[in-house]
């Protein structure tokens, strides 16, 4: 694939993601994270 298609998927792909998308998926996934370090599996 040349660069000039690869610009122009990229182009297509792209989407500009809310940063409060961001934060609502990192406070739902804390928890979890943090129980999964926490347990004998995470150490």
């Amino acid at each position: 694939m040349d660069k000039r298609n690869t610009i122009e998927a990229n182009k297509i792909d792209t989407a500009e993601v809310p940063e409060f998308v961001y934060n609502s998926l990192a406070r739902s996934l804390l928890s979890i994270i943090q129980k999964y370090y926490e347990s004998d599996k995470g150490k």
